[in-house]
């Protein structure tokens, strides 16, 4: 297959174009793999690619984040227990009489304070775990878009 010298940018708008057209590189490129025409088409393409699925993550959610910073998740993690805290205080002090526990203010805020921190640990460890899953999960899905 014969090509004649064509520019740059006239392969990357192709690229772009067949991008929107096909999902499989191997259907779309016109060139030989092997030529500089090819490899450029091959580069934009996958960037295409990329660019739209990312969008299309983007305009479902509303959003798309793909990490949480530690501190985010940490502030998460606190204000979720704080919450937490907040009912499991006033439900002891409610429940625990009702089944024969008969516990002071200061006991069950230092049970509160136990069970607090093991749970600012759970929930920290938890998001950290799950970010680092979503972040394999991107990076899986735009390896496959670029394959």
């Amino acid at each position: 297959m014969i090509h004649q010298v064509e520019s740059l940018e006239k392969i990357e708008g192709e690229a772009r174009a067949a991008a929107r057209k096909f999902t499989d590189v191997n259907s779309a490129c016109p060139y030989s793999f092997y030529s500089p025409q090819g490899q450029a088409f091959k580069k934009a393409f996958t960037a295409e690619r990329t660019a739209m699925l990312m969008a299309a993550a983007q305009a479902a959610s509303g959003s798309f984040q793909v990490n949480q910073t530690r501190i985010g998740s940490l502030i998460e993690a606190c204000m979720n227990v704080a919450i937490g805290f907040a009912i499991n205080f006033v439900a002891n002090m409610l429940i625990l009489p009702l089944i024969g526990f008969h516990i002071t203010p200061s006991q069950n805020l230092f049970i509160g304070v136990l069970y607090t921190g093991i749970s600012v640990a759970r929930s920290y460890v938890i998001r950290r775990w799950f970010n680092a899953r979503l972040q394999a999960a991107a990076q899986h899905l735009a390896r496959r878009a670029a394959a």
